[in-house]
């Protein structure tokens, strides 16, 4: 549900800014920085409403009067995602093996 959602991602906020802090520090010195730069690596974290997937084909979802159309924006219509969400995650989760899209996803 909703709440779950948002209980996730407070999660994923809270691993961030722990991950963030373990970051080797940089110190100073005289203007020029030193540390460990070789090591350093970035979190990516997107935006709720700056994240604009499309769906690319007709996808009939059982169990739901809502069916993604093409050019629907799937990621921020909510109602889409929290009624459909085992159609939502059949298309957004790739094949473990080959890793490609779900037959009925494809465009």
């Amino acid at each position: 549900s909703l709440l779950r959602m948002r209980g996730h991602i407070i999660i994923n906020l809270i691993v961030a800014f722990i991950l963030l802090g373990a970051l080797p520090r940089t110190v100073v010195n005289g203007g020029e920085f030193t540390g460990e730069y070789s090591k350093l690596s970035g979190i990516i974290i997107p935006g709720f409403a700056s994240t604009q997937l499309r769906a690319w084909s007709i996808l009939d979802c059982p169990y739901s009067p809502l069916d993604f159309n093409p050019l629907d924006l799937v990621w921020l219509d909510t109602t889409k995602l929290l009624s459909a969400l085992n159609c939502w995650l059949k298309c957004m989760l790739l094949d473990p093996y080959n890793q490609t899209d779900h037959p009925e996803c494809k465009s």
